[in-house]
């Protein structure tokens, strides 16, 4: 499955890593564990996400981060300075008003593209 050659699979092992990862679930998946769990680090959201992946690749941490600083620059989600005696300070993050919003927007194209993919899937399987 997949592409072509997986580094992380090898050649012999189908993969779907080469189908690329699918970022833009990464948005509700966010929202979504925010919403459900209350406020997160980016690292730990970043380790959670990897549920939500559709194919065999890992959710990239770096790009995990860059969504969240525009999560937030939109006003979708806010966070502040967690100040900790063992160790650096970090951003927590919280979903905002506007954010849980988006979250129920997310939650109708989610939907819509379930059914969709549902039914290509079953007419791949007749071919």
């Amino acid at each position: 499955m997949g592409r072509g050659f997986c580094r992380r699979h090898g050649a012999d092992q189908g993969c779907t890593c080469s189908m690329g990862n699918m970022s833009r679930f990464i948005e509700p998946a966010i929202l979504l564990s925010l919403k459900k769990e209350g406020p997160k680090h980016g690292y730990d959201l970043s380790i959670e996400l990897n549920k939500w992946q559709v194919t065999d690749t890992l959710i990239d941490k770096a790009a995990v981060y860059r969504l969240l600083r525009s999560l937030e620059e939109d006003g979708m989600v806010a966070s502040e300075w967690e100040i900790s005696d063992s160790g650096p300070a970090r951003h927590v993050y919280r979903i905002t008003q506007s954010g849980e919003g988006l979250l129920k927007k997310w939650a109708l194209v989610l939907s819509n593209l379930g059914g969709s993919l549902i039914e290509m899937s079953k007419q791949i399987d007749q071919l």
